[in-house]
């Protein structure tokens, strides 16, 4: 409710593709900014408690957006900036989360866990717009009633943090030696990555595919009013079909047992998707288009719930929250860089061109990875071994 929220106010305030990006852009430097520190945190600290206080601070920035909306004091910077500390707050809730699967499942029961989990946020992207979409139809694309939306949005972070104080964690793999130093804590994370073979490289690829596949996401408000002229009930719509995409896409994931193939899988769900985008740049009418976006929502989808689940599966319990804050920033932070630069591009030649651009450079980067495709798979879908950077392997024999 709050992304349909957020990106309407920024169209109707503006009409511009470029503030349009800038907002959900703000969210992003500041999650990408800050990942990496929360990410270290997270397994430095006990996760659950984390999770309340993230959980209770985004319900207070949710009520201060609301309450700044009903009283008509919300203009495109303070939007802007509103959404830096929000996304603040997302990077520190992000690998808290992401984190936390591992910690209530057998590590077999991984796969499925997380097609689960992936299945009913899929059915919240549908569920969402759809509600935002009847609040703004009945009550008009006004102020009052994005305000009114807001408010909404805010009550349903209570529930999540209820639900916080009632679980508990079977496992957890914290930090235990406290003399170690932050930084070092934060750069092992990065070295991780960079040396376990196969990792590297699969997340620069993941960081693209969301730059180039999924940064339209963003611009949905561009599309339905700014291309096919449907106004903010045809902007919901195409809300919704990403959503029912995401479900479907998510739900093929928990037929899943096993990472065994999984990597060619993702793989052929990007090159599908690479078909599906180039379709809803040609598409005539706003209900093709709409059908495209449900297709390339769906295959996306896939693939990043694919992506979580070969990465968590891959790497060593004690960087969970490192690595997965690096993963979360390029889920998280490649989409709204995308759309910020297809935005700019947008101004000048169209919406349609712009993304036809990066569609281009994306099949480039498809193409350079389709020879490499078998080596990556054996590399990622091998379970974690003694591959852990030398440092904190000894740590780790130390203590």
């Amino acid at each position: 409710m709050q992304r349909v929220g957020v990106q309407w106010l920024a169209w109707s305030l503006t009409g511009s593709y470029a503030w349009l990006a800038a907002t959900v852009l703000a969210e992003a430097v500041a999650i990408m900014a800050f990942l990496p520190f929360f990410g270290t945190v997270v397994d430095r600290g006990d996760r659950l408690i984390l999770a309340r206080w993230a959980q209770f601070t985004l319900i207070i920035l949710a009520a201060l957006l609301a309450t700044l909306t009903l009283l008509n004091l919300v203009t495109i910077w303070l939007l802007i900036v509103l959404m830096g500390v929000y996304g603040t707050a997302q990077a520190f809730w992000t690998p808290i989360r992401l984190s936390m699967a591992a910690n209530l499942v057998p590590h077999d029961s991984l796969p499925s866990a997380i097609g689960i989990g992936a299945v009913l946020y899929g059915l919240a992207q549908f569920i969402g717009p759809a509600i935002a979409g009847l609040i703004l139809a009945t009550m008009g694309d006004h102020r009052d009633s994005i305000g009114y939306l807001f408010l909404l949005n805010s009550t349903t972070f209570c529930g999540y943090l209820a639900v916080l104080f009632m679980i508990s964690l079977h496992t957890q793999e914290q930090r235990k030696d406290k003399a170690l130093n932050f930084l070092d804590d934060l750069m092992e994370g990065v070295r991780y990555c960079v040396h376990k073979e196969g990792l590297g490289l699969f997340m620069i690829y993941l960081l693209l595919v969301n730059i180039l596949l999924r940064s339209h996401r963003e611009l949905l408000a561009g599309l339905a009013d700014g291309v096919y002229g449907a106004g903010v009930g045809g902007f919901a719509a195409l809300q919704s079909a990403a959503g029912l995409g995401a479900i479907v896409g998510s739900a093929l994931l928990t037929k899943f047992s096993r990472v065994e193939g999984l990597t060619h899988l993702l793989l052929g769900a990007t090159m599908i998707g690479i078909i599906f985008q180039i379709a809803m740049i040609a598409a005539p009418t706003f209900w093709v288009g709409l059908g495209t976006v449900g297709f390339l929502a769906g295959f996306l989808s896939f693939y990043s719930i694919g992506s979580q689940v070969l990465v968590q599966s891959s790497i060593h319990s004690t960087v969970r929250g490192r690595v997965m804050s690096l993963w979360a920033m390029g889920t998280r932070g490649g989409s709204p860089m995308g759309a910020w630069a297809i935005g700019l591009a947008a101004e000048v030649w169209g919406l349609r061109s712009a993304l036809s651009g990066a569609t281009v450079i994306f099949l480039v980067v498809f193409l350079y990875m389709v020879p490499r495709r078998k080596k990556l798979a054996d590399a990622m879908e091998r379970p974690p071994g003694e591959d852990l950077p030398s440092t904190l392997a000894n740590r780790n024999n130390e203590s």
